[in-house]
């Protein structure tokens, strides 16, 4: 016979299964996200690009990385776009590196390359440039296919980026050579990695242990899942559950990768400048 009790304690398992799940699958990740940074900081060729296709300050960028994605009108009385990621995708357009110490080497292009930038210049590159472009937008948005649109962030010259490669020949026949998909990385990523992993394994892996905790402290209260305090713990333990799971995939999504790091965004009407709203037109 299924007793308050027992289905009190099955319930507080359950919490604390999906807590733990959550809990390791963070660390888990974090762990693989600072060996992945470590991998490729070992491997790189750190250099200062100096050309773009055979152009000095001309021409495009070295690399860039680029989200397509799809917005859709929002919901609400004022008009919006929500903006939903379809791919990501980096090339890499060739140049040349000016590696210290060594010289100048070539790097080739390549079509299919993960490119890593800093997650806040792809967010500056996705905002809205102007009222004219959200009215264009707005109005693709409306329709069934959507507004369709590609945010990129280029790696120009005159930047200090690290190519996970070898560095061959000497002189003026330098070149780094690229083992598997070639890899271009605008930000340090130890330093990437580091950060996250940090608030990862010292606040966000305890803290949902200790949330889970404290609600069973509290739900265990004499006499327990009878007395309004131990009742009230199996309430927030019941919340908790619900917000864990959220939390979680949060965390995942936040830990990807630079080059798969999910942008999303909205853009809003602007609001109408003091001339436009003193018009009486």
């Amino acid at each position: 016979m299924l007793t308050r009790e027992i289905m009190g304690y099955a319930a507080l398992w359950v919490l604390w299964g999906n807590t733990l799940l959550v809990a390791i699958a963070a660390a888990k990740q974090a762990f693989a996200l600072l060996a992945r940074a470590n991998q490729l900081r070992a491997r790189r060729v750190v250099g200062r690009v100096v050309r773009s296709n055979g152009e000095v300050g001309a021409g495009e960028p070295i690399a860039e990385l680029v989200v397509d994605q799809i917005g859709r009108q929002g919901s609400g009385s004022t008009p919006s776009v929500l903006w939903h990621d379809k791919t990501y995708r980096g090339r890499i357009t060739g140049g040349l590196i000016e590696v210290e110490g060594k010289g100048v080497a070539r790097l080739a292009p390549a079509e299919d390359a993960i490119v890593w930038v800093e997650p806040a210049r792809m967010q500056e590159a996705a905002r809205c440039p102007s009222a004219a472009a959200f009215g264009d937008t707005f109005e693709a948005a409306r329709k069934v296919k959507g507004a369709a649109r590609s945010v990129a962030v280029p790696v120009a010259v005159g930047e200090i980026v690290s190519v996970v490669g070898e560095l061959r020949g000497e002189g003026d026949d330098l070149e780094i050579v690229t083992a598997g998909r070639p890899t271009l990385l605008a930000i340090d990523p130890l330093r990437f990695a580091g950060d996250k992993s940090r608030i990862v394994l010292a606040y966000f892996v305890p803290g949902v242990v200790l949330g889970a905790a404290l609600c069973t402290i509290v739900a265990l209260h004499e006499p327990v899942f009878d007395s309004l305090v131990s009742k009230i713990g199996g309430l927030l333990g019941f919340i908790y559950f619900l917000l864990v799971l959220p939390a979680g995939t949060a965390v995942r999504d936040w830990m990807r990768e630079p080059h798969e790091r999910i942008l999303r965004g909205k853009w809003v009407a602007p609001a109408p400048s003091a001339a436009e709203a003193k018009s009486p037109g």
